[in-house]
């Protein structure tokens, strides 16, 4: 179960873990990743045990206008959590997270593996269209 990488990943399992892949929902300019919640927790285990995080998407997950400072999470509605919780509980569900650019190791694209930093170029170079006006 995806609850249980982490465990896994620092050591904890009975499974030897060299890399970690997970894949992304979007990718930012400066070398960010957008995913689903939990993947900030799974790249910081990467992080910590030494172990490189790759992200596997292709690159026209690229939003060429968009660097970290843009990001907006979207938050879902409560009742995707708990459907009857008491009316009083408040409750805080954001469909996504950023993971840093820094626990990244390399994204697995199209092109090959891309350090984070170079993101930005290697999208302008590759797809010219999406930075024309």
């Amino acid at each position: 179960a995806d609850s249980a990488a982490e465990s896994f990943i620092i050591g904890r399992g009975s499974v030897p873990i060299d890399a970690v892949f997970i894949g992304c929902d979007q990718i930012t300019l400066d070398g960010y990743c957008i995913n689903k919640i939990g993947s900030w927790g799974i790249g910081m285990a990467a992080y910590y045990t030494s172990k490189p995080l790759y992200v596997v998407s292709p690159l026209l997950k690229v939003d060429p206008k968009m660097k970290v400072q843009d990001i907006s999470i979207e938050i879902r509605e409560d009742d995707e959590l708990w459907g009857d919780a008491p009316k009083e509980l408040k409750m805080f569900n954001p469909a996504f997270e950023i993971v840093d650019a820094k626990l990244i190791t390399g994204f697995m694209t199209e092109f090959g593996i891309i350090k984070p930093s170079e993101i930005h170029d290697i999208i302008k170079a590759k797809y010219t269209w999406l930075f024309e006006d």
